[in-house]
């Protein structure tokens, strides 16, 4: 790009990759790659220089957007507004900088690790409060309020090896958060992650770092702290 006497990043490309990112790709190993095919792109610029100088084109103001500076109260995560798509892409964004965190009855907790999916839906929900049943053998007596929920909690209870008809199924899993509110951690012993419910779903992390204690794994942190206290308090805020 042209330099421009007083002003900032608004000369003329004199040069332009463009590169693909997938879905599960993040900041830290996009910004190696991109320094990767910068240098390559800068070596042919030069190669090529006089040319290259020649036909330089204005930069378009289409999709230009405004980056707001980051800091680690951005990776906070507020469970009762953000989804499961919002917090993979804030992983995806701040975990090589700043690892998304929470608290834990008052002390920081580092969410590290996290359980991506391409594609994100009420099945990863209801698969979750299934895998809670199997946990913890806690009925929670509340009917699924959607049909499409309860289509999901069927196929999930038949891949969990949930003993039961559809009654049971029925009254076992809830689509509702009225018995889960946002923050309510749960340790799944079949992923060996833990997950946490937010806005319309379950997110999951297989390790955590306690401000002031070395990384643990999601068991380590189920038996450490999870076990240690009732129930009604497996919660982060």
């Amino acid at each position: 790009m042209k330099i421009e006497p007083h002003r900032f990043d608004v000369g003329k490309m004199v040069s332009k990759v463009e590169v693909p990112i997938s879905w599960d790709t993040r900041s830290g190993a996009l910004s190696k790659y991109l320094a990767d095919v910068g240098a390559q792109e800068m070596i042919a610029v030069l190669q090529n220089l006089t040319v290259k100088l020649r036909d330089a084109i204005p930069q378009t103001e289409d999709g230009v957007t405004k980056a707001p500076k980051i800091s680690e109260a951005s990776s906070k995560i507020d469970w009762n507004c953000c989804t499961c798509h919002k917090i993979q892409s804030m992983y995806r964004a701040f975990d090589d900088y700043f690892p998304l965190w929470t608290l834990w009855h008052g002390a920081p907790v580092k969410l590290r690790d996290m359980v991506m999916h391409k594609e994100w839906s009420h099945h990863h929900f209801s698969e979750m409060q299934v895998e809670e049943q199997i946990t913890e053998g806690e009925a929670q007596g509340s009917e699924c309020i959607k049909e499409n929920a309860i289509e999901n909690c069927e196929k999930s209870a038949t891949d969990y090896d949930f003993a039961g008809d559809q009654n049971d199924i029925r009254k076992n899993c809830t689509v509702s958060r009225k018995n889960h509110p946002p923050g309510r951690v749960i340790f799944n012993k079949k992923m060996k992650v833990v997950s946490v419910l937010c806005r319309d779903g379950w997110v999951s992390f297989k390790s955590v770092i306690i401000k002031g204690r070395k990384p643990m794994s999601a068991l380590d942190f189920y038996n450490g702290f999870i076990t240690k206290i009732p129930k009604d308090q497996h919660k982060f805020d």
